[in-house]
């Protein structure tokens, strides 16, 4: 008897968290959402570094850094497309008892609303933050974001379209119960829920 070898490449390191949807080229097309929680995760930020979507990045070098740190602390969320490209990154502290604070959220910036010429994908991280907003409203909490980059944009994005009121100088937060618009307006633009499991 002649058994052939098996070549999966199995990945026991992130863990699979939620699936949703964004759109790419105009059509709906499935990510998944993945919480990064084993030293060896480092890898896939430090392989994104060297990737062409993700030259010009702001926070994933920091993020690299910090990860091995601060990993059992802080949740690390990671969006990947079907063929594993990192999409989309981010750090949440969960710790509080009554809001989870939003530490770092970044698009590669090849497919950030800030690169309008080749920009071939939307609603990354507007997906990114309805999973972690939806996720904390299982969890009975708020979100709080305390450092809003103070890019027009930016600001736009958080104060009129996600709705969210000024917390300090330069700080934002959606309360438990903007929430629901928020999930609800991803979803109307992506076309589907996110499935969070």
């Amino acid at each position: 008897m002649h058994i052939q070898p098996i070549n999966i490449n199995l990945n026991f390191q992130k863990r699979l968290v939620a699936s949703a949807t964004i759109q790419r080229n105009n059509k709906p097309q499935e990510v998944k959402i993945f919480h990064l929680d084993e030293p060896k995760d480092n890898e896939l930020l430090e392989r994104a570094l060297n990737t062409r979507e993700w030259m010009g990045t702001y926070y994933l070098p920091d993020l690299n850094v910090t990860f091995l740190d601060d990993f059992e602390e802080n949740k690390y969320y990671v969006m990947e497309d079907k063929k594993g490209r990192l999409l989309c990154t981010s750090v949440v502290n969960e710790r509080g008892a009554k809001k989870n604070k939003l530490e770092y959220i970044e698009t590669a910036p090849r497919l950030s609303k800030y690169n309008k010429g080749e920009r071939s994908a939307k609603f990354i991280g507007e997906t990114m933050l309805a999973f972690i907003a939806k996720k904390g409203k299982m969890q009975k909490k708020g979100l709080v974001v305390p450092n809003v980059a103070q890019r027009p944009e930016t600001k736009k994005f958080y104060f009129d379209q996600c709705r969210c009121t000024p917390d300090g100088k330069k700080g934002a937060k959606m309360p438990v119960g903007t929430i629901d618009f928020f999930v609800k307006r991803n979803e109307s633009h992506t076309g589907s829920k996110i499935e969070i499991l």
